[in-house]
Formats: structure tokens, C-alpha cells, sequence
């Protein structure tokens, strides 16, 4: 179906994020990566304010987004107590901690390509056009998702084959959210709404729980340029 071709491309758009990085990461300094981690954080919280909240609102109401966010926040506390901070571990590496940034990082961005890809599927039955529309604009503001993604797994040192690897794992929730949406001809649009709340609540604990700590300890001044810079990349990306 041309619809489930259009969310594929979209969503593997977070590849593309993810080779950006790589050819980023082999220019390596003592400032790298604080300024590559404030560059993911901005890219992160671009997504949380001005994609996932602004969307999540037009889907349900005030308070199922608030419940969302919190929901997601609280996804990610209990995510923490299975797997807690490497940070707090001594015996643990810093090439640890930031794998585990990164994995996180994952887990958020499939979350939101899920009901990403369901939005690709609601649009695809209302017109045809509109759904493509969609999965344009998803597709856009992937790539500096992906980028978001593979920066801190570059920070630890993982190979860049399997960071590619990871990026398509996260990229290919859009296309399953679609085939879902397409499933059931009555798609909820309260449920769509609250999924993307929720995943808005889960990158922003990613943000200010792993993603700024870490790299304001490192270099502030790095920090808040790729900060202010990755902002600015999400939305040029729009």
C-alpha cells in the first residue's frame, strides 16, 4: 500500500539523522561532546514543544495531555529503577553512561514514531493527500530525531553499524503505527493524543535527567551553544 511506502520513508529518515552524526563524531575534540549532547537536548526539547505538545493538544483535551506527560515521566522513573543511572555506579565507564543515554534516547523516539505513524494513517483515510502531507513533515523532522539519537552511542564509542542499526529499530515504529491506524477503520483520535503526550513526557525526562546534566558538567559554554543550535536545527527542519 502507497501508504505504508510513504510512513517507511518517513520513518527511516531517523537513519539519515544517524549517518549525520557518525560524520559528525570523526571530528573529535575535548569540547565535542558536551557540544554534541547540548545539540541532541535542543533537537529533544524543539520535538517536546513544538511538534509532540502543540499535536497531543489538537488530539484530546488539557488534561488527557497532562496525563500523558506525566504517564511518560513515570514510564521512564520506572525504567530507571530496572536500569538505574550509570552515573551514580562508580564501577561503571563513561563510555556507559553514554550508551545508555542513547538507548534511552531510542526508546523515546519510537514512542513517538508510533503514533506518528498512526497520524500517517488517519491522514491517509481522511485523503490520500493529506496523509503524504504528513508523512513529509515527519519524515523532515526525523532526521534531526535520528541525529539526536546516535550522538550520545557515538559519545560511547558504539560501532557505527549498530548505531544505524538502532536508529532503523526506532525509525520503524512509524511504519507499524500506520499499519495499526490502517487496521482499524475508526482510529481514536483521544488515544493518538495521549500516546503523543506520553512520549512528549518521556524525551523531556531524557533531556533533563541524562542528556543537559551530563554535558553541562563537561563544558557549559558547549552545552548551551549545541542547545541553542539544535533548537534552531528542529526547526528549520519543520
Amino acid at each position: 500500500m502507497r501508504v505504508l511506502l510513504y510512513s517507511a520513508i518517513s520513518g527511516l529518515a531517523t537513519v539519515g539523522g544517524g549517518l549525520l552524526a557518525l560524520i559528525i563524531s570523526k571530528k573529535q575534540s575535548d569540547k565535542h561532546i558536551p557540544l554534541m549532547l547540548g545539540l541532541a537536548s535542543g533537537v529533544m526539547t524543539a520535538v517536546v514543544l513544538f511538534d509532540l505538545l502543540p499535536e497531543a493538544i489538537e488530539y484530546t483535551t488539557a488534561l488527557g495531555v497532562i496525563g500523558g506527560f506525566g504517564l511518560g515521566i513515570i514510564i521512564m522513573l520506572g525504567l530507571e529503577l530496572i536500569v538505574p543511572h550509570l552515573h551514580k555506579n562508580q564501577r561503571l565507564s563513561n563510555t556507559n553512561e553514554y550508551v545508555k543515554m542513547g538507548l534511552f534516547v531510542a526508546l523515546g523516539i519510537a514512542l513517538h514514531n508510533l503514533p506518528e505513524g498512526l497520524a500517517i494513517g488517519a491522514g491517509y483515510q481522511a485523503a490520500p493527500e493529506l496523509g503524504a502531507v504528513i508523512a513529509l513533515a515527519i519524515a523532515l523532522h526525523n532526521i534531526p530525531e535520528g541525529l539526536g539519537l546516535a550522538v550520545p552511542l557515538c559519545a560511547g564509542g558504539m560501532h557505527g553499524g549498530l548505531i544505524i542499526l538502532i536508529c532503523l529499530l526506532a525509525g520503524i515504529f512509524t511504519p507499524i503505527g500506520t499499519l495499526v491506524g490502517m487496521m482499524f477503520l475508526s482510529i481514536n483520535e483521544a488515544f493518538i493524543g495521549i500516546a503523543l503526550a506520553i512520549a512528549a513526557g518521556a524525551m523531556a525526562y531524557i533531556v533533563v535527567d541524562e542528556l543537559i546534566p551530563e554535558a553541562w558538567q563537561q563544558a557549559r559554554l558547549y552545552t548551551g551553544i549545541g542547545f541553542i543550535s539544535g533548537i534552531l536545527l528542529a526547526l528549520l527542519a519543520h
